[in-house]
């Protein structure tokens, strides 16, 4: 039978999804369990949640996307976290995409591979070493992360996101994923011409080398804690096609449950937070690689989450 539909609708119910086929007059009927990837992106000239089943594209017509991010993050996921039996339409894979979620706060650990310390030649640390990014490092999937003018050592580092969906200060390692809404794709984007400048009695400049405007790709979509299934994730990042890092989290050093654990003790996690893994081996500085310059296209692929584009410009030529 050759079924001709023009809309299909899914009603969610936790994970079942029920689709109905518009056949002539008649609607055939089915439930299926599927793992749906979130997003945002401008549909129909206005932002949207979008979802992803790996195959097709989605997006609710209801969005309440605008309310969320001029309102309070907690909305934008306490809506998620609620998502019941509405109508999503079938769409194109979206052009214009955005970062999957309302962004607040986020951390990143220094040297949390192994690989990583060992290219590093750097001693690992008994306890996680953090240092922090800004809303304005943001970058969208497909988006442009700008070069700062006179920097020649513009490095990538790709990471996985701890998205942060819930308030918790205090908690203990058993208790740490209470707070994770899924996971998604960053690339820590540095700036090694500062960073690795040592100051006698300071160290080395993480707040210059890592805080620069565009130097956080984030998205394209959001993978549920509850679809991840064993928290095991291969990470690969790939310039102009040339595999530079392939890792996966079995190499960290300090487990997801650990960092969010530690950052907890001083500071209330709240929805909007983003807590980052740390990369593996692989980057520019520790393996005479050529490092980022315009034009390269940069790739984070993170198994079961999909892959984060970027294209790298100088800004110079803004």
């Amino acid at each position: 039978m050759n079924i001709k539909y023009t809309k299909i609708i899914l009603g969610i119910d936790n994970k079942l999804i029920t689709l109905y086929i518009r056949y002539r007059n008649i609607y055939l009927l089915t439930s299926f369990f599927l793992i749906m990837l979130i997003g945002i992106a401008m549909v129909k000239g206005k932002a949207a949640i979008v979802f992803n089943d790996a195959k097709k594209f989605y997006y609710d017509d209801l969005s309440i996307y605008d309310k969320c991010i001029t309102e309070k993050p907690e909305l934008f996921f306490k809506y998620l976290k609620t998502y019941k039996s509405h109508d999503l339409i079938e769409i194109n894979e979206p052009e214009n995409y955005m970062p999957p979620s309302p962004v607040e706060r986020v951390y990143l650990p220094a040297i949390n591979f192994k690989s990583h310390s060992s290219e590093s030649s750097m001693t690992q640390i008994s306890s996680p070493y953090f240092f922090q990014k800004f809303k304005t490092s943001i970058v969208p999937h497909k988006g442009i992360a700008y070069i700062p003018k006179n920097v020649s050592k513009f490095d990538y580092e790709g990471e996985i996101a701890i998205v942060i969906g819930g308030k918790g200060k205090y908690l203990s390692k058993a208790d740490a994923k209470s707070v994770i809404f899924g996971f998604s794709i960053v690339n820590d984007l540095s700036i090694r011409d500062y960073q690795m400048v040592e100051y006698p009695r300071y160290g080395k400049n993480w707040v210059l080398g890592k805080s620069e405007d565009y130097g956080l790709p984030y998205g394209p979509f959001i993978l549920p804690i509850e679809d991840a299934g064993e928290l095991y994730f291969e990470i690969k990042t790939y310039v102009n096609n040339e595999l530079r890092q392939d890792g996966n989290t079995n190499d960290m050093i300090f487990s997801m449950d650990e960092l969010i654990s530690e950052i907890s003790k001083i500071t209330m996690l709240r929805p909007g937070d983003i807590i980052t893994t740390g990369t593996p081996a692989g980057v520019a500085v520790h393996n005479s690689k050529v490092f980022l310059k315009d034009g390269d296209k940069v790739r984070v692929n993170v198994s079961k989450i999909g892959t984060l584009e970027t294209l790298i410009k100088n800004e110079k030529s803004l």
